[in-house]
């Protein structure tokens, strides 16, 4: 019981991590500007104005690294990933293109008489289309999967069109994980009560 109390202040503590910060800076601020405000001398009013600073100055910093430094920190080091896993892994992927053409798939309840799909392959994806894509549905692909798309783009039923698709029907294809827990929870007992 002790565990999961920590567990879920640990949690909170992690959502609400700017919120708390920012009403730390304020209460700083406050702090620095009360022996101002009520005109107040000696020691002690002297320590809370020095204790406000601190704080403010402290919280401060930590807002400056979480917003912009740890997020350019992030998206450095995945670029970085990125290059490597492409540079690394183009041959690998060329070659398991070449294995795949032409490989035969069936998807859905699968009976004698079903459909026989054979895997096709156009041209990979560029940087732009790459681009594009991630930024109309604010996503990144992993780099192994980006890398693997810009070395063929896998066409045919069930495989997602990312150069010319229908944004829509993309969309609703990226949903489908969610919407298959929520039915879950929804109708199948998915959920462990508390």
């Amino acid at each position: 019981m002790q565990h999961d109390f920590a567990d879920h202040v640990r949690k909170i503590l992690r959502r609400y991590s700017y919120t708390i910060a920012i009403i730390l800076f304020l209460a700083g601020i406050t702090l620095r500007l009360l022996p101002t405000v009520f005109n107040a001398k000696g020691s002690l009013w002297e320590v809370l104005g020095d204790i406000g600073t601190f704080l403010a100055l402290i919280v401060s910093m930590y807002l400056l690294y979480e917003l912009s430094i740890k997020r350019e920190e992030r998206e450095l080091f995945l670029r970085d990933l990125e290059d490597v896993l492409g540079r690394q892994k183009e041959s690998d992927w060329q070659g398991l293109v070449n294995q795949l053409r032409g490989s035969e798939y069936r998807f859905g309840l699968i009976e004698p008489g079903s459909p026989v799909h054979r895997v096709e392959f156009d041209a990979g994806l560029t940087d732009a289309e790459v681009a594009l894509v991630e930024s109309w549905f604010s996503f990144r692909f992993p780099p192994d999967l980006r890398a693997f798309l810009q070395t063929a783009l896998p066409r045919g039923p069930q495989f997602p069109d990312w150069r010319s698709g229908d944004k829509a029907i993309l969309r609703d294809w990226l949903d489908r994980p969610r919407q298959g827990v929520l039915s879950d929870i929804e109708h199948n007992g998915f959920w462990q009560d508390e």
